[in-house]
């Protein structure tokens, strides 16, 4: 270039689509790109799943799938992958299997047919060498090969001493700024992998936190979603760290890809349960739900039976023009979710009550009074109160407006129901 920095060595060098092909195995980084492309197919596949309707177990798995099988095929196919793309670049002239390359004291130049490119030897990610080939990486650039059959002795014992046996530049080695020791590396190494650990994991920790919140200390749903949520923070980190130490000679593509897999999951886990929590706490107060548990005590001897002390009730007063058939009217839902509770009293004490029946052995005309029929698992246990006649699981004798209280217990959910409604009877329809 000048006096000052002097030509060291030339060479010239022609590659292959096979060379390309080798290349892309000497880079992990490269797989892991073309992982997290295609993620964005199975975000877009899961947010259609979940669009139609489908529940968060469904949507996740079908991301997890997705990810799992992209994660394989880029392993079988990155190399295919390489030399088609290759191949198509060269068509459309935007690289040149050609080129010649000029080396000097701080710089080697590659010129072809239509590009010249200075490029710094700080600016060298990564330097691998195997039996056939050096494959340099740059950064901003792409990769460099050099054929070592194409290449003068001189020039690959000046790259080996350029590089150490890792293939990082000694340059863009992280060294600890007060001690100028690689200790700072190897525990900077070490956080990472615990950070990966962590991020690992994070998702059963969250699932973790929710359960205890709710179960153990009586937590609102939308607050215990907003514990999810802060799990956030490790897949992040693992992000931003993983990035930082990546550019700087550190192999953190683990950290990233599992940061943003994490935080996917999270976030759409964590997000819809604090959405639909905040929509159902709003949706109950406008609609007129009270949540006040002791309220249920106010139907215990029409249950009959032995009520956990806690679990979370929802009472509902259904506007008259709701019901388009005109059957029922002044009509109230009080439903108990017992998920997080000891039912096994409950269920015996409906099990041996002369009042509760299965709802597969009750008579079909019963059916007229049973609005949750649509819904009623075949193994629940059903219980029609008569507050007019004061009498269970009977059919009047005549017709009539009569109050009922149409109970049904599912012991599989843990969930029981309550529909109290004013019922225009008329014998011989039902």
């Amino acid at each position: 270039m000048n006096e000052q920095n002097p030509l060291l060595y030339t060479c010239n060098c022609t590659i292959t689509a096979q060379d390309y092909k080798k290349a892309v195995h000497c880079f992990p980084s490269i797989y892991w790109i073309n992982v997290l492309t295609l993620s964005f197919v199975s975000l877009i596949v899961s947010a259609i799943v979940a669009i139609t309707g489908s529940n968060l177990i469904t949507t996740i798995s079908t991301f997890i799938c997705m990810q799992i099988f992209f994660m394989i095929y880029c392993k079988v196919k990155a190399g295919d992958i390489a030399e088609r793309d290759f191949s198509n670049r060269l068509k459309k002239n935007l690289l040149s299997s050609e080129y010649h390359l000029e080396f000097y004291d701080d710089c080697f130049i590659r010129q072809t047919t239509n590009v010249t490119a200075r490029i710094a030897y700080s600016d060298i990610k990564k330097c691998v060498e195997n039996e056939i080939a050096f494959y340099i990486k740059i950064a901003g650039y792409g990769i460099i090969i050099l054929p070592k059959n194409q290449c003068p002795p001189e020039i690959i014992t000046f790259i080996r001493d350029r590089y150490n046996d890792t293939g990082s530049n000694p340059q863009k080695k992280i060294k600890d700024k007060s001690t100028g020791t690689e200790a700072f590396v190897k525990s900077k190494k070490r956080r990472m992998m615990i950070l990966f650990i962590l991020t690992l994991l994070c998702f059963h920790g969250a699932l973790a936190t929710y359960t205890v919140a709710v179960r153990y200390f009586d937590m609102q749903k939308w607050i215990a979603s907003v514990l999810i949520l802060i799990w956030l923070i490790i897949p992040i980190l693992s992000i931003i760290y993983g990035f930082k130490y990546n550019s700087a000679g550190l192999k953190c593509t683990k950290n990233i890809v599992a940061g943003f897999i994490l935080g996917f999951i999270l976030l759409v886990y964590g997000g819809l349960s604090f959405i639909a929590s905040i929509v159902f706490v709003v949706q109950n107060n406008l609609d007129g739900y009270s949540s006040e548990y002791s309220d249920i005590y106010e139907y215990s001897s029409i249950i009959n039976a032995d009520l956990p002390e806690n679990g979370e009730l929802q009472i509902l007063d259904i506007p008259d023009d709701a019901d388009s058939e005109g059957l029922y009217y002044d009509h109230t839902i009080i439903s108990a979710d017992y998920q997080y509770e000891d039912t096994s009293a409950l269920s015996d004490s409906i099990k041996n009550s002369d009042t509760w029946q299965p709802y597969k052995d009750m008579d079909s005309a019963f059916q007229i009074f049973m609005p949750f029929i649509y819904y009623t698992d075949k193994n629940a246990y059903i219980s029609i109160y008569n507050k007019t006649l004061n009498s269970y699981n009977v059919l009047p004798d005549n017709s009539g407006e009569y109050e009922i209280y149409s109970m049904m217990y599912d012991s599989k959910n843990k969930y029981m129901e309550i529909q109290k409604f004013n019922f225009n009877y008329v014998k011989g329809e039902s």
